[in-house]
């Protein structure tokens, strides 16, 4: 998880707004819980939902269940974990800014074209987005 911070920090600062200073202490807390979301999806919530797909009759099979559920919670906390990596890059690139004009425009953006930001990574466009000014 260190070397995954590391590197977002070199990619927030190579391609940010402005020029290279110190990521926000808060930039790094939201890329660590960004990834500890990730983690948390990856091993623990698939044996949870399983259990859960099981008792509930949805999935009866044990093997399908698992299987589901094993697909289902990694992609599933791509959509928390998108925003909160676009809060840590807004915190970046917009020093100053107030927090309920940076929700905002993160939501904006998430709403817009959420299947798109999904399925070929937010990271690009945002910066991308950013370059323009909006």
């Amino acid at each position: 998880m260190v070397l995954c911070i590391h590197k977002d920090r070199a990619f927030t600062r190579t391609f940010g707004l402005t020029a290279a200073r110190p990521l926000p202490t808060a930039t790094y807390a939201l890329f660590a819980s960004r990834d500890a979301l990730t983690v948390g999806a990856s091993f623990n919530a698939p044996e949870l939902l399983s259990s859960y797909l099981q008792r509930t009759g949805t999935v009866t099979e044990r093997r399908r269940a698992d299987a589901i559920a094993q697909l289902a919670c990694p992609a599933g906390v791509q959509f928390l974990s998108t925003l909160v990596h676009l809060l840590g890059l807004n915190l970046y690139n917009r020093p100053g800014h107030r927090r309920r004009a940076r929700i905002g425009r993160i939501g904006r953006v998430q709403d817009r074209q959420n299947w798109k930001y999904e399925l070929q990574g937010s990271e690009g466009e945002c910066v991308e987005e950013s370059r323009r000014g909006e």
